[in-house]
């Protein structure tokens, strides 16, 4: 009877333990899985993290880039901008200097017409009986085509000119003369030696020159017509000689001296 009672009392928590062991068993099993969708759910943010980070840091160097290629425009735009500026000043400064050179074309034009009229009115005050005796001393020279040949100089030019009547027109080295020289200031000074002859117009003329500048070709060429009017018609000698057409400008320039810079401006001075 005893041993009844025994085991009507133990057989309760065996039960029990039985059933503790059986809900130990399922938890545990769950616990692992819980455990390893947590380790998968870690592994997978750990990756994302690392991805963003890729990402981020492949944002931030082209970001980067994307800055230093602004940098580099606006340097490129500044330096655009300053060439700009300088290009306006420049020709701000090109156009100033070309009204300059108007302006000085202009008065040079007035001072050669104010210098023309008093040559005209020096030559008015040679007498007939000068132009007679000069007339009675000399004969025409020219040639078997009726033109009276000259050889003008002026710094280093040397022209060689012929003249016979015309209708004025003037022709250098095989060119109109206001397409050889373009400028008016030279046109002018190859028709001086018509004005102050009183004979624009009369004659026509063809000129070879060569050496130096169109300047000094100008007055080479002066030079020769002027030669070459007193010896087609000796009666124009004396006006001609009146006005110092008829003798040969020896100025040059000045040689440049040594220990100077040119003829005579000289290098900044220094004591030490």
């Amino acid at each position: 009877m005893k041993k009844l009672i025994w085991v009507l009392a133990i057989l309760p928590f065996l039960f029990t333990s039985c059933a503790s062991k059986k809900k130990l068993t399922e938890l545990q099993s769950r616990l692992t899985e819980l455990q390893a969708s947590s380790d998968q759910t870690v592994a997978r943010a750990k990756s994302d993290l690392a991805d963003c980070q890729s990402l981020t840091a492949s944002l931030q160097g082209e970001v980067k880039k994307r800055d230093a290629d602004l940098d580099a425009k606006n340097n490129q735009l500044k330096s655009l901008q300053e060439q700009l500026d300088y290009m306006k000043k420049t020709n701000t400064n090109l156009l100033d200097r070309l009204s300059d050179l108007s302006v000085i074309n202009k008065s040079g034009a007035e001072s050669i017409r104010k210098s023309l009229d008093a040559l005209k009115e020096a030559v008015g005050e040679v007498t007939a009986a000068e132009q007679v005796q000069a007339v009675i001393a000399r004969e025409p020279v020219r040639d078997e085509l009726g033109r009276s040949y000259a050889t003008g100089k002026r710094k280093d030019a040397v022209a060689r000119v012929w003249i016979k009547p015309g209708s004025g027109k003037v022709v250098v080295n095989g060119k109109e003369m206001n397409k050889y020289f373009a400028r008016p200031v030279l046109q002018m000074i190859l028709a001086q030696p018509f004005s102050v002859a009183g004979v624009t117009g009369e004659f026509d003329v063809m000129a070879t020159v060569k050496g130096g500048g169109l300047s000094g070709q100008a007055g080479a060429v002066k030079h020769g017509i002027s030669k070459a009017l007193q010896l087609y018609e000796p009666s124009l000698r004396p006006a001609l000689k009146a006005a110092g057409f008829l003798t040969r400008d020896s100025r040059v320039v000045e040689r440049k001296k040594y220990g100077k810079a040119k003829a005579r401006k000289s290098f900044q001075f220094s004591k030490r």
